[in-house]
């Protein structure tokens, strides 16, 4: 009896036991498999937010390209411009009076003054002076504006300059000083073999860096340049025009009209227009 009862346990806590470990493996393999589904759920988000992030470092690149490629289209410097070389201003006005008489565009401001003073102890021999003045040469000088330098001795110096640049340049030319050709040696050269007459400013420019920085050669070039513009325009049997802010009755005191040798002369006009 009491084996039996054993059996009957036996069986009964076998069966037991069975049943346990069939619930228990069931719960591992339900609890495995929701693991495992967990796994696979995270292992899909990882690739999906894997895959996000490489689209989003994708467009960062390509952003980051355009950026780059448009900083490298900013930074890099464009071409440079065509270097034309533009010509400078002229340095040299030439106010020419073809035909001047005793007070012209060369007369200084003090010779008028002493001139028409009588009892300034300079009186007589400027007139002496005057009087000696021939229209049939040339009379020139060179004047330095004021708004060049406040300074005389600059001045001065500027003048002196294009003074002497201008006289090479007549030389070479074949004329003298005065306008006068030089015998032999101006045959053959520029114009008819007449010589230069009339009363000639050269003004130079106002600008500073313009008339205190130039060379000779562009003073003989400018001269040049009206030497043959002058020969020409008497060879055509015209008469020298006067620049358009050029005024007669302001430079020479002659009323603005225009007088011939004969008339000057009948009237007294002779005279140097140097001053």
């Amino acid at each position: 009896m009491s084996a039996v009862n054993a059996v009957r346990n036996a069986t009964k806590h076998g069966v037991k036991v069975v049943r346990d470990v069939a619930k228990a493996t069931t719960a591992t393999a339900t609890k495995s498999d929701a693991r495992h589904g967990a796994r696979n759920s995270s292992d899909a988000s990882p690739n999906a937010s894997s895959s996000r992030h490489e689209r989003s470092n994708a467009l960062k690149t390509s952003d980051g390209g355009r950026t780059a490629s448009t900083k490298a289209i900013r930074i890099t410097p464009s071409k440079p411009p065509v270097n034309v070389q533009q010509r400078q201003p002229p340095l040299l006005t030439f106010i020419h009076e073809p035909f001047p008489r005793s007070f012209n565009c060369t007369t200084f401001t003090s010779t008028r003054l002493i001139a028409t003073d009588s009892s300034h102890p300079l009186y007589t021999r400027t007139k002496r002076r005057l009087a000696s003045f021939d229209p049939t040469k040339l009379t020139w000088r060179v004047q330095v504006p004021m708004a060049v330098s406040k300074k005389p001795a600059i001045r001065r110096g500027a003048q002196k300059r294009a003074k002497t640049a201008a006289r090479a340049e007549l030389r070479e030319l074949g004329f003298g000083e005065d306008g006068r050709r030089l015998g032999t040696e101006g045959e053959g050269r520029e114009g008819d073999g007449k010589s230069l007459s009339g009363a000639l400013i050269m003004l130079m420019n106002r600008d500073p860096t313009r008339s205190l920085t130039f060379k000779s050669g562009e003073v003989r070039e400018e001269v040049r340049e009206w030497v043959e513009r002058t020969l020409k325009t008497r060879n055509r049997g015209g008469r020298d025009d006067f620049p358009r802010d050029h005024n007669p009755r302001r430079i020479d005191g002659g009323g603005g009209r225009k007088t011939s040798f004969k008339d000057s002369m009948r009237k007294g006009g002779s005279g140097h227009g140097s001053g």
